[in-house]
């Protein structure tokens, strides 16, 4: 917990939304490019509300074999690093806009949008490592920390509109 809050600069948190920004804009959409493989936006998972089992079947499928493999990459080395970035970069930022010691717990709320992403990051790479083969429950399991995922991202959102709805009313 000190740990954080020893990080916790305005440096620091430029560099990690620094960080998501050039994620985001380039080496997520640029990762297949540079492998040579085409993968459609609407067949990823992450970025899905919940999914089935035909829907996993169907993504895999139309991905080809090298799709899958530059997914399994992505989701091992740059998802998996991304998540935990941005729950530190979040933390930070929560840290700066909720000062409020009766809040201190709160700062923390990101990192369960990270801690669901990477259970969503472990199923992916499962689905991927047993595929066509998948199990119903492994999809359940998946679909369900990614919605986990999404609705924190969602509370996190809210929070920040709170926090600094908050400040600009104290500051009146």
């Amino acid at each position: 917990m000190e740990l954080i809050y020893k990080i916790a600069t305005k440096r620091n948190l430029f560099i990690g939304l620094g960080f998501i920004v050039l994620v985001n804009a380039a080496v997520f959409p640029l990762v297949p490019k540079w492998f040579g493989v085409s993968i459609s936006i609407d067949k990823i998972l992450d970025i899905q509300f919940g999914f089935d089992k035909y829907f996993v079947l169907s993504s895999l499928s139309s991905m080809g074999e090298k799709g899958r493999e530059v997914y399994l990459l992505s989701t091992l080395v740059i998802d998996s690093i991304y998540a935990i970035i941005y729950g530190v970069t979040y933390t930070i930022f929560f840290i700066f806009i909720a000062k409020d010691t009766s809040q201190k717990r709160i700062v923390f709320f990101p990192f369960l949008i990270s801690l669901f992403d990477l259970l969503e990051n472990t199923g992916i790479v499962s689905l991927i490592l047993n595929y066509p083969n998948i199990s119903e429950m492994l999809v359940v399991f998946t679909s369900f920390a990614n919605r986990l995922k999404w609705i924190f991202a969602l509370l996190t959102i809210v929070l920040v509109i709170v926090f600094i709805a908050k400040r600009l009313l104290q500051s009146k």
